[in-house]
C-alpha cells in the first residue's frame, strides 16, 4: 500500500499508531496527552487495543446550569449493543432486544452517558487525580480515534459498506450508518 511506505522499513504496523481529528472542534487534547494515550495502547494500562477514542462532550454556552452531554453518539455503541443515537433519528426506530433502554436518548438523561463513562473509567478508584481508564466499547469517536496502523490499513476493513447487516444503526437523514461504526464492526 502507499500509505505504508512513509513507515521505515521493517517496522511493524502493530506498533505504529494513525490518529483521525475532527477538525471543526471546539478544543482538543494536548498532543502529549494523544501521544502518552498511544503508548497506553501496546499492552500497557490500556492492554492490547485496536482503537482508542475520545470521550467529547458538548456544553451549551447558553445555560451555564446545563449538565454536558456526550458528543457522539452516532458512532457510539456500548457492549453488547446499545447504539447511543437516538431513536427518532434512527431508520430502524424501535428498542431492540440487545439495547440497554437506560441509555436510549428517550430514557436517558441528558447527561447519563458521561456519568456512566466516567464512573466505569475511575472502577474502584478513591483518588481524585483525574485519571480514567478506557472503558470498552463495541464504537466509538467522539471527536477522536487512535487507531493501530496495522488495522487502520488493513483493506479488508473500510469506512464504506453495504453490509445490510449495519442498517440497524443507520440514520433516516443519510440512509447510511456512521462510517465509525461500520469500520469498528470490521475490526
Amino acid at each position: 500500500s502507499q500509505v505504508a511506505t512513509f513507515f521505515p522499513n521493517g517496522a511493524s504496523l502493530h506498533a505504529w499508531k494513525i490518529v483521525s481529528v475532527d477538525f471543526d472542534l471546539l478544543e482538543l487534547p494536548l498532543p502529549s496527552k494523544v501521544v502518552t494515550t498511544s503508548l497506553r495502547m501496546d499492552g500497557g494500562s490500556i492492554g492490547d487495543v485496536d482503537v482508542t477514542c475520545a470521550n467529547g462532550v458538548v456544553k451549551t454556552f447558553e445555560d451555564e446550569l446545563e449538565p454536558e452531554m456526550y458528543y457522539d453518539t452516532f458512532a457510539t455503541i456500548l457492549l453488547p449493543d446499545t447504539f447511543l443515537f437516538s431513536m427518532r433519528n434512527r431508520v430502524m426506530n424501535k428498542t431492540r432486544p440487545e439495547e440497554d433502554q437506560s441509555f436510549l436518548p428517550h430514557v436517558a438523561k441528558r447527561d447519563t452517558i458521561i456519568k456512566w463513562l466516567n464512573k466505569e473509567g475511575r472502577g474502584n478508584r478513591t483518588d481524585d487525580d483525574g485519571k480514567m481508564d478506557p472503558v470498552p466499547v463495541r464504537s466509538c469517536f467522539g471527536g477522536l480515534a487512535i487507531y493501530r496502523a496495522s488495522k487502520f490499513l488493513d483493506t479488508r476493513c473500510s469506512y464504506e459498506s453495504n453490509d445490510p447487516k449495519n442498517m440497524k444503526y443507520a440514520s433516516k437523514f443519510e440512509n447510511r450508518p456512521c462510517e465509525h461504526v461500520v469500520f469498528h464492526n470490521c475490526l
